[in-house]
Formats: structure tokens, sequence, C-alpha cells
């Protein structure tokens, strides 16, 4: 399985420009797993991650997490998560997961130049109100002939096949590259968690988990390190590690995993930088520590911009060992920043 995108804190959907709210009541998400949930409660907000390093995709798999909090009212086209193509800014143009007909209904829209369209609502109802629900959405041939299925909590609940690029009469898109998490209107209140977008069937994911930093690694060479500055659970710019020389690393050790028997599909850093005009280093490198070296694989070297922005690293693979990751290798596993 080849990961897109993993992420369900507020760093991870800020290409918008609207900033999250985020809920660390466990109620609303998996605390084994995650560490808070994503919402908000203004009106209609899209929520949009960055692009995929991998690019544009037409055969892909979403799955996420959701918790309604409240409704008021017969809900009608209500997006929560969809996969959408950064080339639209923020139309949100692409496929979405929703619910309506006062909550009982998972259903499959499609938004475009047109508006929102309706493409498929679940024969039954499985929408999961004031308890997690888990979605499973498969998309194939994205474009003229896409075929569409939707799993909720584990049941295949919709099948559609059809046109994607161009949905009743207005343009759509011929592939994604972005997740995005709309927020619905303020009578509705939605929570999102464990966010994951790959190449394979996520059915059999146990569930993303985040390792939170715990502290200082074993090197820490950057001014303002403490952890605490830049491990909030709602991020923030205003106090961040930083260095203004080259081949520095910054460590950091983080939580443990939850004690349960998996396997490791990749593991996953999510960080914001910047790197201002007139700076020494011009790139930032995203990688693991082991006795004070910094190890780094494919693509871990990232050119933050001059302003804040997100940065995704995904590893398949352990940069310390060259080999797949062993459940074994997140004990005692430590972060490392390094400037280039």
């Amino acid at each position: 399985m080849n990961i897109y995108f993993a992420g369900g804190e507020d760093i991870d959907f800020l290409q918008s420009g609207n900033a999250p709210t985020v809920t660390t009541n466990a109620r609303y998400f998996r605390s084994g797993y995650a560490r808070c949930a994503v919402g908000l409660t203004a009106n209609q907000c899209l929520l949009r991650s960055a692009p995929f390093a991998a690019g544009t995709q037409t055969n892909c798999w979403l799955t996420f997490r959701y918790y309604v909090t409240y409704m008021s009212g017969t809900p009608s086209g209500i997006m929560m998560c969809g996969l959408v193509n950064s080339a639209n800014g923020n139309s949100g143009y692409g496929l979405w997961i929703g619910f309506q007909n006062s909550g009982a209904q998972i259903t499959l829209y499609a938004n475009s130049s047109s508006g929102l369209t309706q493409l498929a609502v679940e024969p039954g109802s499985t929408f999961s109100y004031s308890t997690l629900g888990k979605i499973d959405l498969q998309v194939s041939s994205w474009g003229t002939s896409a075929t569409v299925n939707v799993y909720s909590n584990g049941s295949l609940v919709i099948t559609w096949t059809g046109n994607l690029s161009t949905v009743s009469g207005g343009t759509g898109i011929s592939n994604v590259d972005s997740v995005c998490v709309n927020i619905p209107a303020s009578i509705y209140e939605v929570y999102v968690s464990e966010v994951v977008v790959a190449d394979s069937d996520t059915r059999g994911l146990i569930g993303l988990q985040t390792l939170a930093l715990t502290g200082a690694g074993t090197t820490h060479a950057w001014t303002n390190n403490t952890y605490t500055n830049i491990n909030g659970t709602s991020y923030s710019d205003a106090s961040p590690a930083y260095t203004n020389s080259t081949a520095q690393d910054q460590e950091y050790t983080v939580t443990a995993p939850t004690p349960t028997v998996f396997s490791v599909i990749g593991v996953v850093q999510n960080a914001r930088a910047a790197i201002p005009a007139g700076s020494t280093p011009t790139h930032l490198k995203l990688g693991y520590g082991s006795s004070g070296t910094g190890y780094f694989g494919t693509g871990a070297q990232k050119s933050p911009t001059v302003g804040f922005a997100e940065y995704q690293q995904i590893d398949p693979t352990n940069p310390i060992t060259s080999a797949a990751w062993a459940q074994s290798d997140l004990t005692g596993l430590q972060l490392d920043m390094q400037s280039a």
C-alpha cells in the first residue's frame, strides 16, 4: 500500500486559509489513536490539505472517521470529507461523502462549477450520529467512466458509475491531488479524524496512530527547541524552533504506540515550516534520529516558503534500517529535523 496522505489535526488542513476548531474531547475520536479531531462551527468552511507529494491520482481510496455532535432541522447537501484537486483553489470541486434526510443516510456528492450534485444515497441507514462512524471510499478510473464504492462502518452501501469530469453540465475534475474537509453550517457540528488516502483497500487498516512529541532527542542543536513550543494540538507559529546554520539536527522523542499487534504501512511526518528571505539554510529535511545521526528517506528534503506552510513526509520504509517498518521500530523512535 502506498500512502498519499495521512492526517487529522489542524495543520493538515490549512491550505484554504481557514483554521479548523480542534477538540480534545475523547468522545469525538479514538483516544488510542488520535489525540484530537478537527471541526468548525463557521458556515460552509472548506479545509483543504496540501497537494499529495505523489501528484494527481485517478485510482485511490479515502478513509476517515467522523462524529456528528449536533444537528438541527433537516440536513441536505451536508459534505463531510472529499477528494478534490488543488488546481481549483478553494472551490472544493471533487467527490464528497456527506449525509442528508435528518442525518439518517450516507450520501455521495459531486461538487462542480454547476454546484453540488447528489450522485447516490445509501438504501438503508448506516449513518452514525453521536457515535463514531467510519467511511471507506474507493474511486476507480476517475474521469469520464469512474466507478465509486462507499463503505460505511465496513458495509458496502453505495456503488455508482458515471462521469466525474462533467457533472450536471458543470466542470468537474479528471483527477485528484488533495483531501478536503467541509465543516457544515453551524446548526450541524461534525468532527473528523484519522484521514488517510492510499492506492489500495483501506478497509483493513487498523487506523492512523498519532505519535506526538514528548521531549528532546539525542541531538538538539536548534534554538528555542523545547518540544511544547511546536507540539500543540492547535497550531501556532508564534514560537518556532529555528536555526540559521546548515547541517544542524534537532531531534525529538515521541509517544509509544498503542500496545496492540499491528503491521506498519508507513510513517508520516507533518510539519509547518518557513525559511525567511536571506536565511543561510534553503531546505529542511524531515527524518529520524539514531544515536544522534539523522537518517532521511526519499523526498525528505523540503523547500519551505518564506511564509509558514505545511509539509508532509511519507516513509514506507525505515530510513535507518532501509527495510520495511517493524512495530518494534516505533518504540524509542526519534524524529530528526535537519537544516540544509
